[in-house]
C-alpha cells in the first residue's frame, strides 16, 4: 500500500494530536507526522515532502504565511493548508498561484478530509 504523507505544523499539541489520530483512524493510507514549531516543521517538510500539509499561521517562531512560497518551490504538488484564528488575512496569501486553503480556527475534525 503506497501511503500518503501529511504533516501537521501547530504549537497546540492536543490538536496536532487529534489530527494525527483521525487521519489515521479515517485510512490507514495516512502517514502523519507533527511538529510544533515553525523551523520544526519546515525541517519535516524537507525531510519528508509530504503530499499535504496543515500549517498553524501563528506560531511561536514565526508566522506560517510567510513561509509559504518557499514551501511550494521545496514540495510544489504539496496541498498547503494555513490554519488560522484571524480570517482577516492578507488577500495575497490566498491567491497564490499554487493555491493555499484557509482553515479557520476551531476546525471541525470532520471537514478535514476535504482538505487532502
Amino acid at each position: 500500500m503506497i501511503s500518503k504523507k501529511v504533516i501537521v505544523v501547530d504549537d497546540e499539541k492536543d490538536l496536532c494530536n487529534l489530527i494525527k489520530r483521525y487521519l489515521v483512524d479515517l485510512s490507514p493510507e495516512y502517514e502523519v507526522h507533527v511538529a510544533y514549531t515553525l523551523s520544526d516543521g519546515l525541517q519535516l517538510i524537507e525531510k519528508i515532502r509530504p503530499a499535504v500539509l496543515f500549517i498553524d499561521n501563528n506560531l511561536p517562531d514565526g508566522l506560517g504565511c510567510e513561509q509559504l512560497d518557499y514551501i511550494h518551490a521545496l514540495v510544489p504538488d504539496c496541498k498547503i493548508n494555513l490554519i488560522s484564528a484571524s480570517q482577516f488575512l492578507p488577500e495575497e496569501i490566498l491567491q497564490r498561484s499554487y493555491g493555499v486553503t484557509l482553515i479557520e480556527k476551531p476546525l471541525r475534525l470532520t471537514y478535514l478530509k476535504n482538505y487532502l
